[in-house]
């Protein structure tokens, strides 16, 4: 008993002493994708300008109105163009319109602008795909997320 003992006690020593050298460790896991936290832009730029194109956009149609029912009134005085005290108020009627028809088209141009910073204000609100691009053993792993 004591020869078989120091038989198993001379196989298993060794074993021990070099399981560290004949150890096979499997192999690495891949590294997990970078992640990114990136922060959104905040609302509030494109939610004001949002606003001022809503109100810029009512005031043009204040104006265009205004214009119309100035040069209705014009058009009306012109039929009853009898009386030489009438032209003054043509010639005030007639700069009236002039007026509201320039107001009316600079409204217009500042409705069109005041558009296009919000829609850039929205657009900047939006992030591109990403796409995350991660070496491995066999091959490239490629990701591509979307934020909505």
């Amino acid at each position: 008993m004591r020869i078989a003992s120091l038989l198993l006690a001379l196989i298993l020593l060794p074993s021990a002493a070099f399981a560290d050298v004949f150890a096979v460790d499997p192999a690495p896991a891949p590294p997990p994708p970078p992640v990114e936290q990136t922060a959104k832009p905040s609302m509030t730029p494109a939610l004001i300008a949002t606003g001022v194109s809503v109100a810029i956009a009512a005031a043009t149609v204040a104006t265009y109105w205004k214009f119309h029912s100035s040069a209705e009134n014009q058009h009306a005085r012109n039929v009853f163009f009898t009386d030489p005290e009438w032209a003054d108020r043509w010639v005030e009627d007639q700069n009236n319109v002039t007026a509201w028809r320039d107001r009316t088209i600079a409204m217009v141009a500042l409705t069109a602008i005041s558009g296009g910073v919000t829609g850039y204000m929205w657009s900047r609100r939006e992030r591109a795909p990403t796409v995350n691009v991660t070496p491995m053993s066999g091959g490239v792993r490629v990701s591509l997320a979307r934020a909505f």
